[in-house]
């Protein structure tokens, strides 16, 4: 995944440089400290904002791959029903041309939804990959803002794509038998 961030972060370090060029020509800064402190501010500010930016692209993935998840279930369970249904049936209903169709389009459906399911998963999984080097690459920042959030979105995070692993292959294997 490309970072479209890189060229914001070369920006925001030209900003910071011009803000201490600028403090220190103003006289605002006795000394290089508070300069220092304004400058570390300004950059775990920008920081956080990009951590924002990637929360607020994770609940969007998030959802997308739960509401991927959630019509496969669905699509499974009529599949299932269904299944139960033609056991029921009589021999010559069961094996009826037009009970096989129905059997193959609802097992077409959920293998149509489980794709989805395993595409989302992928999207998912990479923003998750993507989030986490991010976290790592700014550690310190992150600390510093508020190092139990860290901790705890790290830890959710490895959760998540735990999740997302198991419900593909769950997935997979479904999609594998019902071909």
């Amino acid at each position: 995944m490309v970072n479209i961030f890189k060229n914001d972060s070369k920006i925001k370090l030209l900003t910071f440089g011009l803000l201490i060029i600028l403090i220190s020509t103003l006289g605002c800064a006795e000394d290089v400290e508070t300069v220092s402190k304004v400058s570390s501010t300004i950059a775990n500010q920008g920081v956080i904002d990009e951590y924002n930016v990637y929360s607020s692209q994770y609940k969007i993935r998030v959802d997308a791959f739960n509401d991927a998840v959630n019509n496969w279930n669905v699509k499974l369970t009529a599949y299932n029903d269904y299944i139960k249904l033609t056991n029921d049936m009589s021999y010559f209903k069961r094996t009826s041309s037009t009970t096989q169709n129905e059997i193959s389009l609802k097992a077409s459906e959920v293998r149509s939804a489980g794709r989805d399911v395993q595409v989302q998963c992928s999207v998912f999984e990479t923003h998750i990959n993507d989030m986490l080097a991010f976290m790592e690459e700014n550690k310190d920042s992150l600390m510093n803002y508020d190092s139990q959030m860290y901790m705890q979105q790290k830890s959710f995070l490895v959760e998540q794509k735990t999740r997302c692993e198991s419900i593909d292959r769950t997935v997979d294997n479904v999609i594998n038998e019902l071909e």
